[in-house]
């Protein structure tokens, strides 16, 4: 066969160098090219997947890392310094990467390489001392170590050189759409499909610093950590194709409106993925009004972050009441200052947050915070008296609480009446 003749003649040429330099000479290195040349035969006659391979790559692949290897062998056995140089097996492995040739498929041929080679140094030991042949059987298992070292390192470099391209491309298209910019030409380049409507989500993780400790270096470790898993997960429920830009404490992602693609179902598994809480906004968009609706959405994200909100998704039906009133403005001031006498009674605000929560029922907050009804009484008479608001009337409950909203106070909502249960009474 050609490709054997190849591989023969190459093989030949490193024995007859060893042989024509006597300073270099080694007989254990020529036992071992001579085992190495049954051991090619070996390969490209009866060991799959060499057995397949056409004679052009046994000839341009096989015959470099044959020979790579044996120049490598070479080296070891006479007591040298173990080169440094595998830039020839890179590149070849490289290559394979590249070319789409699975990384298990080439580790499977080397490991068949490396049995097929013990196989003829244990018939080769019938006529070889004990040491040389451990010496050559320690030589094959160093050079596996490095052949697949190496390779795997190839295979690593090239995946992630091919990633690094396809993420910087998407980053530029998320960059350029999150800007008003035309993304059409740049979506096609990056074989991003675009959708009809997106949901776009100002997503933020909880940077904490008592989370990661006192200094600032663990507060910025943590914050990094966190970015660098939400980043991951992001990767794996979305795809290689995910539409998202970090930011110092959090992301904007795009989620293409889907049955599939719910924004708090995504959300939820999101926190799950990246083992971190997540609070969201989101507002839906088409594609030419992403960049707008991005804008809207980091706006109510700094309502959310002001009224102290829990993780989970919000849109501006959930807090527009709130988002209106924390404007900046004097009517803001205003409103807040209303609170301003119940600042130093800190059991009043409780007692008021409660008694929204309850939805107004006397005795369900005494329940909850653990006081007697008429201890409730008390505290809500107090409480108008303070501001200068009637709490039995529509008028001053609205007041109180546009008022809390101003200062960024998110009156928890109550449960849902049942159907056959009546609204509590004002008391």
């Amino acid at each position: 066969m050609t490709s054997f003749r190849e591989l023969e003649m190459t093989m030949n040429d490193v024995v007859d160098l060893e042989r024509d330099n006597p300073r270099r000479a080694d007989p254990s290195a020529d036992e071992l090219h001579r085992s190495s040349r049954k051991l090619v035969a070996h390969l490209t006659n009866v060991v799959p997947p060499f057995t397949t391979l056409s004679a052009s790559v046994v000839a341009e692949e096989v015959t470099t890392v044959v020979s790579g290897c044996l120049w490598w062998v070479t080296h070891r056995l006479k007591g040298d310094r173990l080169p440094d140089g595998v830039a020839w097996l890179m590149d070849a492995a490289t290559r394979w990467a590249h070319r789409g040739v699975p990384i298990e498929r080439v580790v499977h041929a080397i490991h068949e390489a490396c049995e097929a080679g013990l196989d003829v140094l244990v018939v080769d030991s019938r006529s070889a001392s004990r040491d040389k042949v451990v010496r050559n059987a320690a030589t094959l298992v160093e050079l596996l170590d490095m052949v697949t070292v190496t390779v795997t390192k190839a295979y690593i470099a090239a995946s992630q050189s091919e990633e690094s391209a396809q993420r910087a491309a998407i980053d530029t298209l998320v960059r350029a759409w999150l800007t008003g910019r035309p993304t059409l030409r740049l979506a096609r380049e990056c074989g991003v499909r675009i959708a009809e409507k997106y949901s776009v989500l100002a997503i933020r993780v909880s940077t904490q610093q008592d989370d990661a400790g006192n200094s600032y270096l663990d507060y910025t470790a943590a914050r990094v950590t966190k970015l660098r898993d939400l980043r991951m997960a992001l990767w794996q429920l979305l795809g290689e194709h995910a539409l998202f830009q970090l930011a110092a404490h959090g992301c904007t992602v795009l989620l293409p409106v889907a049955p599939s693609a719910d924004p708090d179902e995504f959300v939820e598994q999101l926190s799950a993925a990246a083992g971190v809480p997540i609070v969201a906004t989101c507002v839906p968009a088409s594609p030419d009004n992403v960049a707008a609706a991005a804008h809207w959405a980091h706006q109510l994200m700094g309502t959310v972050q002001t009224a102290g909100c829990a993780p989970g998704v919000y849109r501006f039906a959930d807090l527009a009441l709130q988002y209106q009133l924390m404007l900046p403005g004097i009517g803001r001031d205003a409103l807040g200052a209303r609170l301003a006498p119940l600042d130093p009674h800190p059991e009043m605000m409780k007692t008021l947050l409660a008694y929204f929560e309850c939805g107004l029922n006397r005795k369900q907050t005494a329940r909850q915070l653990h006081i007697h009804p008429n201890t409730i009484d008390y505290r809500l008479r107090r409480i108008g008296e303070l501001t200068d608001l009637d709490l039995k009337s529509v008028t001053g409950l609205w007041w109180l609480h546009s008022a809390l909203a101003a200062r960024g106070i998110r009156v928890p909502q109550p449960p849902a009446p049942a159907s056959n249960q009546q609204l509590p009474r004002l008391a």
